[in-house]
């Protein structure tokens, strides 16, 4: 049987049409995949972003804590500090005491030989009271020394530290975590104990031993619920 050329390119015509068609499938599956890989990047791009500030929040609130538990230790600095205040403060009244009152003999023993009213007895009487007065040093040893020590634990709190991961990531979602949705939502792990109080806005009737707690494909009967 013989075919003209004309039937034999209106079949190449057909086919190639049809191969174009087919190929604009392709490109749209192929930009399907493409448009996915864009999507997948974005989230990709936000999840990195909102990892990063849970880590940055960690951290913040790690060393909030640690400040706050210098402050019950500097508290304590200031009550030793005060009292040792009170020790030296109290020595220093009583040797000014003690200068003042040698001074006030001094004086006197001085106004009386210049006074030319001076006699033996008022002369000896007031340098009998100086003699005692001064007889025995005054002790010049403060009641407090002046110190205190604090024995910082920084370097097992360091090296603790450093051995220790804040938190860990992964590829795929942790199975043991589920998410409470309400209006404030929050998310709690595995065997972490949680209060769930549930506010009737209608009137109904609610059999708590026979509600359940879906966490994805699994539900939990019996959990314990306050209403």
């Amino acid at each position: 049987m013989n075919i003209s050329v004309s039937e034999e390119f209106n079949d190449i015509k057909v086919r190639a049409n049809s191969l174009v068609l087919r190929a604009d499938v392709y490109k749209q599956q192929a930009q399907v995949g493409i448009s996915k890989c864009i999507a997948n990047a974005s989230d990709l791009n936000n999840s990195r972003n909102y990892i990063k500030k849970q880590i940055n929040e960690t951290v913040e609130e790690m060393v909030k804590l640690v400040r706050k538990t210098g402050k019950p230790i500097e508290a304590k600095v200031d009550d030793v500090c005060k009292t040792k205040d009170k020790k030296s403060n109290f020595k220093i009244d009583e040797l000014n005491s003690t200068i003042l009152d040698v001074e006030k003999k001094q004086d006197s023993i001085v106004k009386l030989l210049k006074s030319g009213e001076a006699t033996n007895k008022t002369c000896q009487q007031a340098i009998t009271e100086l003699q005692e007065k001064i007889a025995v040093l005054p002790e010049t040893e403060p009641r407090d020394d002046g110190k205190i020590y604090f024995y910082s634990k920084k370097d097992q709190m360091l090296s603790y530290l450093e051995k220790q991961e804040i938190g860990s990531v992964s590829v795929k979602p942790n199975e043991n975590t589920f998410e409470i949705l309400c209006e404030n939502p929050m998310t709690v792990t595995c065997y972490q104990h949680f209060l769930i109080e549930i506010a009737q806005r209608y009137k109904c009737e609610i059999d708590i031993e026979e509600m359940t707690v879906s966490t994805g494909n699994t539900l939990l009967k019996d959990p314990q619920v306050q209403i």
